[in-house]
């Protein structure tokens, strides 16, 4: 008796573009590739301009080198960075940061290093470091994703490093000599041991994200919450030791001036910044104003003029996310959506969040991706993960000047000062907070409709 074969699933025109085998479809994808490598090649070489004697006091990694000289020279390393730029390097050719140095004492013994180089040769070894994280990172990424031939990973990981350069996070990072993929690269070591049950060593890697920058503690709580003592208390560990050495090192006074007061006060300055998109500048953005007079870039009305209410939503909204963040990542059934998720967490909780920390997002991004490709791409979260993904990559366009300038009708040549925008437009530059709540929506969804299981991290 001859029984018929049910027809399979219709494919959905993205699954076709990311999954057929058709040589038409496979053409199509090498296409979009290559235009994305070459994007970020070219990215890349605007990167390497930085380094050039016109650029390279433009960049952010200046105030690591001054911690690391005044440091070094017995001098209060936070100073407000002018002060130090003229005891160290003397008249620049640019303005910098006019308020001490924001990163948090351990930073010093990660840059100490670099006080016995010249500003230049410096800035050319932070670069260098960066490219190394980067591409160790994505090596890390391509092996979790697809357990290929370790010679097919070498090259796969170039070209991933390559496609993340097109996306301006990255490049960013790159050319102002920022902390953030340093950062990635710690917490994707951090994920990949404690996953594979290297609880101690993932702790360590944790601990050291977490001095270098504090972003990343939800992480620490929640290995906390699900009693993995192993990894929190060598996360904590190191983070006490880091920072009993960097007082050691500068003197414990200095030390706790940066947790009292100078960590506070930077992230005062920066709290209704527009390009801050963290929870924090929510209450400024509604009840006070959007504008700096620090940093260049758009000044906005709030919807409703309440000092009140600005310092009530500014530290209501990070709470409860962080709790509700940590209370969805706990009841995640799989480590690897859970990291994610509290990845998520970390940036939009943080008190100031710029257009570079959404290189971190790239671990969840991954986490999605790969979780789609074992369920073969269904097409509701296939679509959505799209929208996600194409919402991350505009909004960060939301974050440039020259946008509001166009938006406004005003010439591009015009004198550097904040640009007046309506309330509702000055909400635009939120947008990549908005981006990652869809990520980490979606992170929830996947585990909630039994997206995949556990994945081996080996």
């Amino acid at each position: 008796m001859n029984r018929s074969v049910p027809p399979s699933p219709p494919s959905h025109p993205l699954r076709q573009i990311l999954a057929s085998p058709q040589t038409g479809w496979r053409i199509y994808r090498y296409a979009i590739l290559t235009l994305f490598i070459a994007a970020g090649l070219y990215n890349f070489a605007l990167s390497l301009k930085s380094l050039s004697p016109e650029f390279v006091y433009r960049k952010d990694i200046i105030q690591e080198y001054l911690m690391a000289r005044a440091v070094l020279a017995g001098v209060d390393p936070y100073l407000p960075c002018p002060e130090l730029a003229k005891l160290f390097i003397g008249r620049l050719p640019n303005n910098i940061v006019l308020h001490p140095n924001a990163h948090p004492p351990p930073m010093a013994l990660l840059c100490l290093p670099l006080g016995w180089l010249t500003y230049p040769q410096a800035a050319v070894v932070w670069f260098l470091l960066e490219i190394f994280c980067l591409l160790a990172a994505c090596y890390w990424l391509v092996r979790w994703f697809n357990n290929s031939p370790k010679r097919s990973r070498l090259w796969l990981t170039g070209i991933f490093a390559s496609v993340l350069l097109a996306w301006g996070p990255f490049m960013a990072d790159l050319a102002y000599g920022q902390i953030m993929i340093p950062l990635l690269f710690l917490l994707v070591g951090s994920w990949q041991a404690i996953s594979r049950g290297q609880n101690f060593r993932g702790g360590i890697l944790l601990g050291s994200a977490v001095a270098l920058k504090l972003i990343a503690w939800p992480l620490g709580v929640f290995l906390a919450l699900k009693r993995n003592w192993a990894a929190a208390l060598s996360a904590l560990l190191v983070l006490g030791l880091a920072n009993f050495f960097a007082g050691m090192l500068m003197g414990f006074d200095k030390l706790a001036k940066y947790y009292l007061e100078i960590g506070p006060m930077v992230s005062q300055f920066h709290r209704s910044c527009g390009e801050n998109f963290s929870g924090w500048s929510i209450g400024a953005r509604l009840f006070s104003r959007t504008g700096s007079e620090i940093i260049v870039f758009i000044e906005a009305p709030p919807l409703v003029y309440s000092p009140e209410m600005a310092q009530l939503f500014s530290f209501l909204l990070p709470s409860a996310l962080l709790v509700l963040g940590m209370y969805l990542a706990w009841r995640r059934r799989d480590f690897n959506l859970a990291w994610g998720m509290l990845i998520c967490v970390s940036i939009l909780i943080s008190p100031v969040a710029w257009a570079h920390y959404l290189t971190l997002a790239v671990l969840p991004a991954v986490v999605v991706g790969r979780y789609l490709s074992a369920r073969e791409w269904p097409a509701f979260e296939t679509h959505a993960a799209l929208v996600v993904g194409l919402a991350l990559f505009v909004s960060v366009f939301c974050l440039s000047p020259e946008l509001y300038r166009i938006l406004q009708g005003l010439p591009a040549n015009l004198e550097a000062s904040n640009i007046r925008v309506p309330f509702w437009l000055g909400l635009a530059s939120f947008s990549p907070a908005l981006a990652l709540g869809g990520l980490l929506w979606l992170l929830g969804r996947l585990d909630r409709h039994g997206a995949s299981g556990s994945f081996s991290n080996g």
